[in-house]
């Protein structure tokens, strides 16, 4: 029987989630540490979704276990965890990697305890400690880290804290082996059903999470902070702040980003009155696009980011925000017209 390691890939609409991606990277890794011998399997429920050979094997899958139903577009918790803990039965992995994110926080806990194995949440990396597999996680706030180790053989289960994971460069030749699963779905045995998504509210949501962050420092000063709530507003962004910002009670702790907050990923962030010290930068290491805006050209942000802008953001600020109302405006009587 070949060793196996399972990955969760979640989907939304039938697209891929991003942190998928880079869960796929980590087992990659975790395969290599452990002796390059395991398939890399990875775990897709939707409905009719269709490339998955070459947008998973590209990341490092040897194999894909399709799910398909038209009931299964839609995270199920009961019946995700049915289908998987069944799969987990027949196909025996060592391994089952899950993202840290709020479907993977929800569905581990649910399918150890049906598998009644042990389960490592929110790691931050998987060492090789004298020959044996030691998992790394933050304690205390991420101002601690401990090293566990799983007492028993057999399947170990660990989710990964989204900040922690990186994305590998893709093999646009690999191609995985994709096995299609037809289940029949019996809804009278879920005690949960999907009925709808409500969106949250973007400025609140957890910045580990959040693809738009607007982050403030002491440039922007106690009294004009709503200048970022406003432009959060514009953007549908999350709010962050630096360590000063958090001091004077303006946000929250759960709202700081840098070495004695969070790291955060989002595809975009906007610093506002940020000076750029070593003690937040370790916070943004991971965004995609950073565009910064400072008084001080000489301002280290400016090492950061691939836009910088140079200025008052007390000024540049609103221009920015009435420039996103009119093309929001443009665009809502251009559907409007087509209607």
């Amino acid at each position: 029987m070949s060793q196996e390691i399972f990955i969760m890939v979640e989907q939304k609409n039938g697209t891929i989630e991003e942190p998928s991606f880079s869960l796929l990277s980590e087992g990659k890794r975790l395969s290599k540490k452990v002796g390059n011998s395991f398939l890399l399997s990875a775990i897709v429920i939707g409905h009719g979704m269709t490339g998955l050979e070459s947008e998973l094997g590209s990341y490092g899958a040897d194999r894909v276990y399709y799910f398909e139903n038209p009931q299964l577009g839609q995270y199920q918790p009961d019946l995700y965890t049915r289908l998987i803990t069944n799969l987990v039965k027949e196909k025996n992995p060592d391994f089952f990697l899950l993202g840290g994110t709020s479907i993977g926080r929800d569905l581990a806990p649910r399918i150890a305890a049906q598998l009644r194995v042990g389960l490592v949440t929110q790691c931050v990396d998987i060492l090789i400690d004298q020959n044996q597999l030691t998992v790394v996680k933050p304690v205390s706030d991420q101002f601690l880290y401990q090293k566990l180790v799983f007492r028993n053989a057999g399947l170990k289960m660990l989710t990964f804290a989204p900040n922690a994971m990186t994305r590998g460069d893709p093999d646009i030749n690999k191609k995985a082996e994709v096995i299609s699963i037809l289940p029949k779905i019996d809804q009278e045995r879920n005690s949960v059903r999907f009925k709808e998504w409500i969106k949250a509210d973007p400025k609140t949501i957890s910045l580990e999470e959040a693809d738009i962050i607007i982050c403030g420092g002491r440039g922007v000063g106690k009294e004009a902070f709503e200048t970022i709530d406003r432009l959060a507003d514009a953007l549908s962004g999350s709010i962050g702040g630096t360590r000063p910002v958090i001091d004077w009670g303006i946000l929250p702790y759960e709202r700081q980003i840098g070495q004695t907050g969070i790291e955060v990923l989002p595809s975009f962030l906007m610093t506002l009155g940020i000076s750029g010290a070593n003690e937040f930068t370790v916070g943004i290491t991971g965004s995609k696009l950073v565009i910064a805006i400072n008084t001080d050209r000489k301002a280290r942000i400016f090492k950061f980011a691939d836009l910088g802008i140079i200025g008052d953001l007390h000024k540049i600020v609103p221009l920015i925000i009435e420039e996103i109302d009119r093309q929001k405006l443009s665009i809502e009587k251009k559907e409007k017209a087509t209607h």
